[in-house]
């Protein structure tokens, strides 16, 4: 027998209505209780409400605050088997910005993936704080235990670098390759000094500013170490044949001329991250600061600049020369100067060798 079309439509559209009312009433969120104004740098504190209620414990409804150029996303407490309603808040930063702001629920997380909630956005207004004061300047002080710590550090450094002067005048007659092994044991010995020396200073210290300037001031040393061992590599078997004048070893410690001939070229130029690395510990314990300012003069004025560590990226600094460089953390720095029709020029500050912190520079056409 034949079915009558007529009767199934009707059943097929009160189960599609009773389904699409099963599922908003699972998916609905409400918030009450915003305030339609609020200052920045007070707290938006509201209420959401779900229906129906969760009959387990343990999710949460993630909520998002949306302004001019500015998302602060969190989310609520978990919430309990049956509770229909929770508390929330976000703070509203101290710098928002004046303007229409609207908090939007994402959804309810129960640990495996966010279940959207049928919710409309609330809007209100913030107003902006006048006459904020920014700091644009840092001064990184380290504590007097720091302060021994590193002195400490720097009496172990001097005796090393005695030790090695001894050995690489010892054998400086020997073949190349037991003179880079001496080289090659005393970076090993001197990275690993210098790792527990920053894991002991890290452990004393507190300030997360503080935490910023002593991983460049450390990382610059372990730099320096670093470079020295690929330049050993490089050199190969014929280093000791190397004569002043090398690319590879033109630096060579101030220190170490007095020696001349006693000690090859390559132990000479070997000798200088060690001597920085302990000038650099002794500097910061007397200055008991992290940071220096340098100060940059270019001639004729006008030129941008730009400055940045060894092997990063240059980083350009707004004002442009006569100027000064604020609270650089302890590295050897090196600077650029540009300006149309004139040559580019490079000037490296190595603070550790050099205590007035000042580059001067004369650009050429």
């Amino acid at each position: 027998m034949r079915e009558r079309p007529s009767l199934r439509a009707p059943i097929r559209l009160i189960v599609l209505v009773l389904l699409a009312c099963s599922t908003a009433a699972a998916q609905e969120a409400s918030v009450r209780g915003a305030p339609l104004r609020i200052r920045a740098g007070e707290t938006l504190r509201f209420t959401i409400t779900l229906n129906p209620p969760p009959n387990f414990g343990g999710g949460y409804v993630g909520f998002v605050l949306k302004g001019p150029g500015v998302s602060i996303q969190t989310s609520t407490a978990p919430w309990k088997p049956g509770q229909e309603s929770c508390p929330a808040s976000i703070g509203i930063p101290v710098d928002a910005p004046s303007g229409q702001w609207h908090l939007h629920i994402m959804g309810f997380y129960a640990g495996t993936k966010w279940r959207p909630l049928k919710s409309i956005d609330t809007s209100l207004y913030v107003i902006a704080k006048k006459g904020l004061v920014f700091p644009n300047t840092a001064e990184v002080q380290i504590n007097p235990s720091q302060a021994q710590l590193l002195r400490t550090a720097a009496r172990a450094l001097q005796i090393k670098v005695q030790g090695l002067k001894a050995a690489l005048v010892l054998h400086r007659a020997d073949a190349p390759e037991v003179l880079q092994g001496i080289i090659r044991r005393n970076i090993a010995s001197a990275v690993e000094s210098l790792d527990a020396t920053q894991a002991s200073f890290q452990e004393i210290g507190q300030a997360r500013s503080e935490h910023d300037a002593e991983h460049v001031f450390f990382g610059d040393l372990r730099l320096s170490y670093e470079r020295l061992a690929a330049e050993v590599r490089k050199a190969g078997p014929k280093a000791t044949n190397v004569r002043g004048d090398a690319p590879t070893f033109r630096l060579v410690a101030a220190q170490t001329r007095a020696l001349g001939p006693l000690i090859p070229i390559l132990g000479q130029a070997a000798l200088r991250p060690f001597e920085q690395n302990e000038l650099a510990y002794k500097l910061v314990a007397d200055t008991q600061s992290l940071t220096f300012d340098l100060v940059v003069n270019g001639s004729p004025e006008g030129a941008s600049v730009c400055y940045h560590r060894r092997g990063d990226p240059c980083r350009p600094y707004p004002d442009p020369t006569k100027t000064t460089i604020q609270s650089l953390p302890y590295a050897i720095w090196i600077v650029r100067f540009d300006k149309p029709g004139y040559r580019p020029a490079e000037r490296e500050d190595d603070p550790f060798r050099d205590p007035i912190h000042e580059i001067d520079v004369q650009l050429h056409r």
